[in-house]
């Protein structure tokens, strides 16, 4: 379902994941329609709810989110389908909204 996102989508991963292994956040970002599709942030020496722990990731996390908003300032605009998406809608089944 990620290739029908209409909105810009940056996936943030880290590549030590045990939980959910950094090739599926990598299949994800692959899977977004080009124009949506954001610089990814791969996280060295992270797994899955650590992201922002260790050095200056802190820093790097609020340089990249910077980066993506300021993204969106530049997003052609998509007609409204009047339909509004469910968190059942995901693309894995994981209850979360895209």
């Amino acid at each position: 379902r990620i290739k029908k996102v209409k909105c810009p989508v940056m996936v943030i991963h880290g590549k030590k994941d045990e939980q959910v292994h950094v090739t599926h956040g990598m299949a994800l970002h692959e899977a977004v329609p080009q124009r949506f599709k954001r610089e990814p942030w791969w996280v060295p020496d992270r797994g899955h709810n650590n992201i922002l722990e260790g050095g200056n990731n802190m820093s790097k996390y609020l340089q990249r989110l910077k980066m993506f908003l300021g993204s969106l300032e530049t997003v052609p605009k998509v007609p409204d389908t009047g339909t509004i998406p469910s968190c059942n809608d995901d693309a894995f089944g994981y209850g979360c909204c895209l």
